[in-house]
């Protein structure tokens, strides 16, 4: 019988480990030059190398998000083929593009409230504000919508919209150019409001409203005649809201706590909400329901202090 000294076996391994090493490194060059897909972004496509929103924002966050303080791993740019005019409709593209370069396409989104991305957009007065749903074009990471202002001046928009590959919500801002001069949000208190013949009322159990405290805001839905309302789910929620400071430096997109609305009375629907804001100053909010197939959006306008 022919006996191997432990040299020889030693040397073969340690062919066998070269051979396997080589072809790992083979293969693992291999893998990267072949073409990826849109649909296949990774975490690392997200990361910025700096602090970001992609630590700071969890979905259903009563929190304020603060999307021009704090780079997001997202851009976002917006094209049109003509000028934007005052109540004019205006068919408008958005384009997403992560911090790696490769574009943001729908495969990349989870739908979240019944679509995958939500564009916030409100003018300088925060007098006009409108929730869009743009749908994806035949070009990797861009969206169509059509936009009606019906103000001058500076529009900005917030998209909202949660990766697959991070699970969690993120957010991008960027500007929409209205012809005209721009105007000035208000700063007088306004908890209740009537549109359509419904009246809102926002309340609060205690005032004032201050900094850094989650705050429940109530909100009290009923026609103005004492008729019968029922609210319609819009986006699986019977309401958002929305609240944007003064200086539009960010917003909060907030949700029901509640999975139906609480009704006192016939006439009367009531839902509360969470809210936590970092900042003093004036913030617009802006309640939106759905009313015999109609979408209402009514305006409050709150202080907040130290």
């Amino acid at each position: 019988m022919r006996h191997i000294g432990s040299s020889a076996v030693s040397g073969r391994r340690v062919r066998q480990t070269i051979v396997i090493t080589v072809g790992a490194i083979a293969l693992y060059v291999l893998l990267r030059t072949l073409p990826t897909t849109e649909s296949h972004l990774s975490y690392a496509d997200f990361h910025t190398g700096e602090t970001g929103l992609l630590d700071l924002c969890e979905p259903g966050s009563a929190s304020f998000v603060p999307v021009e303080a704090v780079r997001s791993p997202v851009t976002m740019a917006f094209f049109t083929d003509e000028p934007i005019e005052t109540d004019r409709q205006v068919n408008a593209r958005v384009r997403l593009t992560a911090a790696s370069g490769r574009p943001l396409t729908a495969e990349n989104l989870l739908v979240v409230h019944t679509k995958k991305l939500h564009l916030l957009v409100t003018d300088s007065s925060l007098e006009d504000y409108q929730h869009l749903h743009p749908e994806p074009t035949d070009v990797p990471g861009e969206f169509e919508f059509s936009f009606t202002p019906r103000l001058n001046g500076h529009y900005r928009a917030y998209a909202d919209f949660t990766p697959r590959a991070t699970g969690r919500a993120l957010y991008a801002g960027s500007i929409l150019e209205v012809c005209g001069l721009q105007g000035e949000p208000v700063s007088i208190v306004s908890w209740s409001t009537e549109v359509a013949g419904v009246e809102f009322v926002l309340s609060v159990a205690e005032q004032p409203v201050r900094i850094n405290e989650t705050t429940t805001l109530s909100l009290a839905i009923r026609r103005a005649d004492g008729g019968r309302l029922d609210l319609g789910l819009i986006m699986d929620a019977y309401a958002h809201m929305v609240a944007f400071d003064f200086a539009r430096q960010g917003f909060a997109h907030l949700h029901p706590q509640e999975l139906e609305p609480v009704s006192p009375d016939r006439a009367t629907r009531q839902l509360s909400f969470q809210l936590n804001l970092p900042d003093p100053g004036w913030y617009r909010v802006w309640a939106q329901v759905l009313v015999a197939g109609e979408e209402l959006f009514a305006p409050f306008t709150i202080e907040v202090i130290p």
